[in-house]
């Protein structure tokens, strides 16, 4: 969340300033009540109606709106933010003959529509096809995977220590 609203205000992943200015201005003027812990956190507090909007996956949010909960999954006007699995067999492993059977069973078309459908994962196969109110809400298809933001998780992940102690100095203080 904060890699993308430091871009969306001017920063970037590498100069998250201008994020944590806009979330502090966000929090002080009492449109923030509360930053969730954890997802599941989250999760309580959207699924008992006590916020109205949050940053989170599309895989979260449809897995809830399919449980019941009163919410639906939109992509901001900006667009979404990338976020990649990767299935890759373990170096040194004792079964690397079934470790690439198995992720090869896992990119079959039909299993891709059948993830699409049931937990709500986007298709990696391009043969899949899925219904056109799952492709509204996941990236479906070469346009849509095409607008999605790349963040440079490079500078994220280097930089964590530091952006927790901003984040705390600016936002938890």
């Amino acid at each position: 969340m904060l890699g993308a609203i430091s871009r969306l205000v001017g920063g970037s992943e590498s100069d998250i300033g201008p994020g944590l200015k806009k979330i502090r201005e966000l929090k002080d003027q009492g449109n923030i009540t509360v930053f969730a812990n954890s997802p599941a956190e989250m999760d309580n507090i959207m699924a008992q109606g006590q916020a109205w909007i949050t940053c989170n996956g599309n895989i979260r949010a449809l897995l809830m709106k399919a449980q019941g909960a009163p919410m639906e999954f939109v992509i901001p006007k900006e667009g979404a933010v990338r976020f990649s699995l990767y299935a890759d067999p373990v170096k040194g492993a004792p079964h690397p003959v079934a470790a690439q059977k198995f992720i090869q069973f896992f990119l079959r078309q039909d299993i891709q529509e059948r993830c699409a459908e049931g937990i709500f994962y986007a298709p990696t196969n391009k043969n899949a096809k899925i219904r056109p109110e799952l492709a509204a809400v996941m990236p479906y298809g070469e346009a849509a995977v095409a607008k999605l933001i790349k963040l440079d998780r490079g500078p994220m992940n280097r930089d964590l220590s530091d952006w927790i102690e901003k984040w705390n100095r600016t936002i938890e203080s």
